[in-house]
């Protein structure tokens, strides 16, 4: 009787193995005699290769089987790490406040982008947190200038913004021209919602006005209100403007006001029916009529901020006053490639509360040599304006005419001063600004050269005077108040430098001085801009 064993097959044929090599060597071509036993050698043979065979696939069964198994375990622990994740462990206050970064603005144009939906995919709990967070929903920007959606696509995305926002407030940018049925609903939708509008920009022609006339008296949020007719770029997007904006008034929390130019150019917005005696911040697009601009500034008497954007100030007509008398504090233009002289304004113009000045020329502008500040001085010196914070984006002045300007604000605290990306060297920050900047400690504090500065922001071309800039900030570098206070110049806290490169970038890290001082306690940014 053979012997029992848990390798089947692996006996028989260890027993066999020997004999049969034996009747091989010693029948090496010689008939065979016995057949009978060769034969059934054979069937045993294959049975035990067969069970063998068998066994494996078993085998290979079961460790597929385990293999799934492994698989579903190692899901679970990707299930379970997911549950430990640090995102798990936030507040829904605070992932709702990260969503809201995230969901800036839910827009229809060339593309339908809605950010709040994209959250919604990740999981359920995402889905119910911004489903249940208005906020995500309502900033709604749509441009059916560009878009060429159909009504459906445009209503579906409207409705579910307006329906999922109630109640917060609405912030709504809508370009609507031409007569469409898109352009009908879009308004019919928001009109509807207009006693949530807080924040509203409209790019829409006239015929489309008088379809808000159901806004009238049912603005209790708005707050800020921006109407245009032409684009960032100057390109005309309406047929025709409103002539009135009495739809808007009254509007109690209205403070912010911006106005784009009218067209054609013979017709005017009336804007006397605003609320302007409590708006305190203007923007004035594209006007080309100083005697318009100066209508409403003498409207808005409790203005407090005003930008004129790419205005083109032609002479003033004869009948505005010769000094022009406003209290505002705050005054930005930017400036016109066509016309970037400021001046007539500030022939005209007294502002003794002013404290904010800034001038910006857009570097896709195109700007010629024909302007000039010689103006500014003046108008200070006459306004007798304490100047605190200026900015000078772009405009290619001069060191001369830079230090002119400074010579007349004692006060200056914080500066801005940005060179032109298109120019290949510094017309402003040149050395001479730079070591007329510098503080002599050994000189009397009379002779301060910008003493109260406290903030600088440049943006200069490499290469530059990298040891009048160091020399400059250290200068100014005085933390000890009575130190301070004895040679009568501020302490420089804050420096930021942008420095714009050409070419190869520098190998040693410009201004390493200035950063190591920030163990000191200054605040220094330095960063470089590589240019084609």
């Amino acid at each position: 009787m053979r012997p029992q064993n848990t390798n089947p097959g692996s006996a028989s044929v260890h027993c066999k193995k020997s004999s049969v090599l034996d009747t091989l060597r010693a029948n090496f071509g010689i008939y065979t005699s016995d057949v009978t036993y060769a034969s059934q050698c054979l069937i045993d043979a294959e049975r035990d290769a067969q069970r063998c065979d068998d066994e494996i696939k078993r085998l290979e069964a079961d460790i597929v089987v385990l293999r799934d198994q492994q698989q579903r375990i190692y899901c679970r622990i990707d299930q379970y790490r997911s549950l430990l994740a640090p995102i798990r462990k936030l507040p829904p206050e605070v992932l709702g406040r990260i969503f809201r970064l995230i969901c800036f603005e839910n827009s229809v144009a060339v593309k339908i982008d809605c950010p709040a939906i994209h959250l919604s995919h990740v999981c359920a709990g995402w889905r119910d947190l911004a489903q249940t967070t208005p906020s995500l929903w309502s900033r709604i920007s749509i441009d059916l200038f560009q878009s060429l959606h159909d009504l459906s696509q445009v209503r579906s995305m409207l409705t579910t913004c307006l329906v999922l926002s109630k109640p917060s407030p609405l912030f709504l940018h809508l370009t609507i021209i031409g007569e469409t049925k898109v352009a009908d609903s879009v308004l019919r939708s928001v009109v509807h919602h207009c006693a949530r509008w807080a924040k509203v920009r409209l790019d829409i022609d006239a015929s489309h006005f008088d379809k808000l006339s159901p806004i009238k008296g049912n603005l209790p949020l708005l707050h800020s209100l921006e109407v245009r007719t032409i684009d960032d770029f100057g390109l005309f997007l309406a047929l025709d403007s409103p002539g009135s904006l009495d739809f808007f008034s009254p509007a109690p929390q209205l403070r912010a006001v911006a106005i784009g130019k009218t067209y054609p150019t013979h017709v005017t917005m009336d804007t006397s029916t605003l609320p302007w005696g409590q708006i305190s911040d203007l923007k004035l697009h594209f006007f080309d009529n100083f005697g318009h601009v100066n209508d409403l500034l003498l409207l808005a008497v409790q203005a407090r901020s005003v930008t004129l954007s790419r205005c083109i100030m032609k002479d003033p007509p004869s009948n505005i006053p010769e000094n022009f008398t406003h209290t505002l504090e705050s005054l930005s233009f930017i400036l016109h490639e066509d016309a970037p002289d400021p001046s007539q304004c500030f022939r005209v113009w007294t502002m003794p509360r002013l404290n904010h000045l800034h001038f910006l020329i857009r570097e896709t502008d195109y700007l010629s040599d024909s302007y000039t500040f010689a103006e500014l001085p003046w108008f200070i010196r006459r306004s007798g304006c304490t100047i605190t914070t200026l900015s000078l984006v772009n405009l290619r002045l001069s060191e001369v005419e830079v230090i002119a300007l400074f010579q007349c604000m004692t006060s200056l605290a914080d500066l801005t001063l940005h060179e032109h990306r298109a120019d290949k060297r510094n017309l402003s920050l040149t050395p001479s600004l730079l070591q007329k900047m510098t503080v002599d400690h050994r000189t009397t504090s009379s002779s301060r050269f910008l003493p109260h500065l406290k903030k600088v922001d440049f943006r200069i071309h490499f290469p530059f005077s990298t040891v009048d800039l160091v020399s400059m900030v250290h200068s100014r570098w005085i933390p000890d108040d009575i130190d301070a206070a004895e040679m009568g110049v501020d302490c420089l806290g804050v420096v930021k430098i942008q420095v714009l490169v050409r070419g190869d970038p520098p190998t040693d890290p410009p201004l390493r001085p200035l950063l190591a001082m920030k163990a000191r306690g200054l605040q220094c940014m330095v960063s470089l801009d590589m240019l084609g």
